[in-house]
């Protein structure tokens, strides 16, 4: 009779003979759990990080190509991808590939748009106004807010 445990950093199988070791299972190949969407950051909101790690299963590394925009950082063993947003453009196409330790990959490709607009809209900023309005029978209205569009 054979029974297998693990022992030492090991799988290990003690049969009649007092044992002997058996190398560990396989490792799994990673897997993409689902595509990586695209991503939309707005202009100038400042610092966004990105989990790209949840789009993969059995993966113990990571790896991104092209080379990032400066500025921007991916860690290989979190699969976190940290942006800033100080220029408007898309970027990309960028291609995450995960590893296991055997060496097996799994890839997938997404874009990241920076941009004032979202959904289609132009974004507008406030500016503030003061204007004092005499009604017409004089008291005094105030208006205080305005809204310029950026373009």
């Amino acid at each position: 009779m054979a029974i297998r445990g693990y022992a030492g950093g090991a799988f290990i199988r003690i049969g009649e003979d007092g044992g002997g070791e058996e190398p560990p299972p396989d490792a799994l190949e990673p897997v993409l759990v689902s595509d990586i969407p695209s991503q939309v950051a707005l202009l100038d909101s400042g610092e966004h990080e990105y989990d790209l790690a949840q789009y993969f299963s059995d993966a113990d590394s990571y790896a991104i190509a092209p080379a990032l925009e400066a500025g921007w950082s991916f860690d290989t063993n979190t699969g976190v991808l940290t942006i800033d947003t100080d220029e408007e453009a898309i970027f990309g196409p960028f291609t995450v590939t995960a590893t296991n330790d055997e060496g097996d990959t799994e890839s997938n490709e997404f874009t990241i748009q920076v941009t004032e607009r979202f959904l289609g809209f132009l974004l507008p900023t406030v500016q503030h106004q003061d204007e004092t309005l005499v009604h017409q029978d004089g008291t005094l209205r105030h208006l205080r807010v305005s809204l310029h569009h950026r373009r």
